[in-house]
């Protein structure tokens, strides 16, 4: 019990997290207005199934910023991921007004922080973000 205790310990001082690497996406998004909204992140890897994640923006602020974890699923063999995120005025079923796309690799025994920033355009524009990413 006590060894735990150390292991643990020694852990949080170093501040890595055990087991295998992953990616925490921070996506920061703008609506123009209306009381909806979702944004959606999708993680698709070079080899095995894709996954998505939603979250419904009805009763949140218009700006804001949202965080994903993605873990390195057991049928992805490849590190490699293309992360797409796409902001939509309404349901996450009809089409985004923004969207953005970055290709990472999993980092081994460690937490990579990759950063999307999504914003509705004026009427009339064209959507779009930037992304970024960096190590943590």
């Amino acid at each position: 019990m006590r060894i735990a205790a150390v292991a643990l310990a020694l852990l949080v001082a170093c501040g890595k997290p055990p087991g295998p690497g992953g990616l925490e996406v921070d996506i920061t998004y703008a609506l123009r207005g209306g009381t909806s909204g979702c944004v959606l992140l999708k993680a698709a890897p070079a080899e095995g199934t894709a996954r998505e994640r939603s979250k419904s923006l009805d009763g949140l602020a218009r700006t804001d910023t949202l965080t994903f974890g993605v873990a390195q699923a057991p049928d992805w063999p490849s590190p490699q991921v293309t992360l797409t995120a796409s902001l939509f005025s309404a349901s996450c079923g009809g089409l985004p007004v923004a969207t953005d796309a970055l290709t990472r690799n999993f980092p081994s025994n460690a937490v990579e922080r990759v950063t999307f920033t999504l914003t509705e355009p004026a009427a009339g524009g064209a959507g779009g973000g930037t992304a970024g990413g960096g190590g943590s």
